[in-house]
């Protein structure tokens, strides 16, 4: 099965589900989404980011949230999230405490993408999807702050967008 093939649900403006539908035609049919994102965090306070893979499709060679991904149908955005840091760091949920930060939405190439995000502390032994992810690596948040200002586009819009909310919101 290709990430095209998953099948995620189609939302409408308010986050309500109207029905499965692929991968694939969510981008063809500009439907609207769920993903969930975690961060990632280690005892001294830095945040995980994850380079993403140079084969992807989109945003290649990016530095991007510890976790992300589609919330498949069916799922909830925690149980997404859960799946994610499994399948994309090798981290079991049951070893890491996932913690809500709160729920948004960007427009996304024209459709509207709900994002929860969920914060969870953990100092590594991580097994990246070598698929997905050519580093994982972290940083403290006022590095990431002038990689931002001196070069924004080594970060995928999302992350930069949920960076800003996760700061608004623990404000």
């Amino acid at each position: 099965m290709t990430s095209d093939d998953i099948v995620i649900d189609r939302v409408d403006e308010n986050d309500r589900v109207l029905g499965p539908i692929s991968r694939k035609n969510i981008y063809r049919e500009n439907a609207s989404f769920r993903t969930s994102h975690i961060f990632v965090f280690n005892s001294k306070g830095e945040l995980l980011l994850q380079k993403l893979a140079s084969t992807r499709e989109r945003y290649p060679g990016k530095w991007g949230s510890s976790v992300a991904g589609y919330v498949i149908s069916g799922e909830s955005y925690e149980q997404a999230a859960k799946r994610k840091l499994m399948d994309e760091l090798g981290v079991s949920s049951s070893g890491a405490k996932l913690q809500t930060i709160g729920k948004t939405f960007i427009q996304d190439e024209g459709r509207k993408k709900f994002i929860t995000l969920y914060r969870t502390d953990h100092d590594g032994g991580f097994k990246p999807d070598s698929e997905q992810i050519d580093e994982v690596k972290f940083f403290a948040l006022k590095k990431i702050e002038e990689m931002r200002k001196d070069n924004p586009d080594e970060f995928t819009p999302n992350f930069l967008y949920l960076l800003d909310f996760y700061t608004n919101q623990k404000k």
